[in-house]
């Protein structure tokens, strides 16, 4: 069947997402692949969560203040596209990679240039870092590496773990019982931010010295 989603569709999605005027974003201009979402069953702590829903609650709570009006669009799709990878499983643990290609195409088609999805898709791919580095699963300089602005980019690391950090929050403060994991987020980003500071290294593209002393938290 053709696609219903066109480019009036997809003009008027970003619109809003620029001027954040969230409460205008309806189902019908949406692209298929997010009304798709709706009702699918999830494993905790997203069960009983319709990720549809969800998805919209975190983009109505996310914290732009003193962003920049790209960078506050950045993220507010980001937020919209983080997990449109759950359609392919809902359980699926690397769906933020999944959801990170499932987007690329639709960012195509809102206009955005390949340096913006570049970090779009960076903030996708990277929205449960934080959770895997309370884990466990990942160190600090490996979530320092995860986060490496693109080499195109003209952001620094510390300007995309902000934006990294806002994602993560709103995501969890969208979760019933996750709330109180929302002050765990705030010291790691602290934490992060120390340790990007002691590398002397926030510019672009760089890359974490190896004698870096690796620690979890």
């Amino acid at each position: 069947a053709a696609s219903t989603w066109d480019n009036t569709l997809a003009a008027r999605l970003r619109t809003i997402l620029s001027n954040g005027n969230i409460e205008d974003i309806t189902e019908d201009i949406l692209p298929e692949e997010m009304r798709k979402l709706k009702g699918l069953k999830q494993s905790p702590p997203h069960e009983g969560l319709d990720p549809l829903q969800h998805t919209l609650s975190v983009v109505r709570i996310l914290d732009t203040q003193g962003l920049s009006g790209k960078l506050a669009e950045y993220l507010r799709t980001a937020a919209l596209f983080h997990d449109i990878g759950k359609l392919k499983d809902p359980i699926d643990i690397n769906h933020p990679i999944t959801s990170g290609t499932l987007a690329q195409p639709i960012l195509v088609r809102m206009g955005y240039k390949p340096e913006e999805i570049a970090i779009i898709r960076k903030l996708i791919e990277t929205h449960d870092i934080f959770g895997e580095l309370i884990k466990g699963y990942l160190s600090v300089q490996q979530v320092i590496e995860e986060l490496r602005p693109p080499e195109d980019s003209d952001m620094t690391l510390i300007e995309l773990l902000e934006l990294c950090y806002r994602l993560t929050k709103a995501d969890v403060l969208a979760i019933p019982g996750m709330k109180q994991r929302a002050s765990k987020i705030d010291q790691i980003k602290r934490d992060i931010e120390q340790a990007i500071k002691g590398l002397g290294d926030v510019t672009r593209g760089g890359t974490v010295q190896p004698s870096y002393l690796i620690r979890k938290l």
